[in-house]
């Protein structure tokens, strides 16, 4: 993308929730789960993409957060 004569990158970190049909979650915890997974992209690099899963929520070098944690580049 050029923006004033200079070729800039853009990339984005995104967390995702999954949920179920027929089921409606808390829209404040489905964003809180979103947050959780979208620093757990921004942990593991630019441009990543990571589904939410409870194990994100464990401290650091246990679950998913510190393994692939569903993080897929973007």
């Amino acid at each position: 993308m050029a923006f004033n004569g200079h070729l800039c990158r853009i990339s984005a970190s995104i967390g995702t929730v999954w949920i179920q049909s027929g089921i409606s979650p808390a829209m404040e915890k489905l964003m809180d789960d979103a947050d959780v997974a979208l620093y757990a992209s921004k942990h593991a690099g630019r441009a990543r993409q990571t589904i939410y899963d409870p194990s994100l929520r464990e401290p650091a070098g246990q679950g998913a957060a510190q393994g692939a944690g569903g993080q897929q580049p973007a």
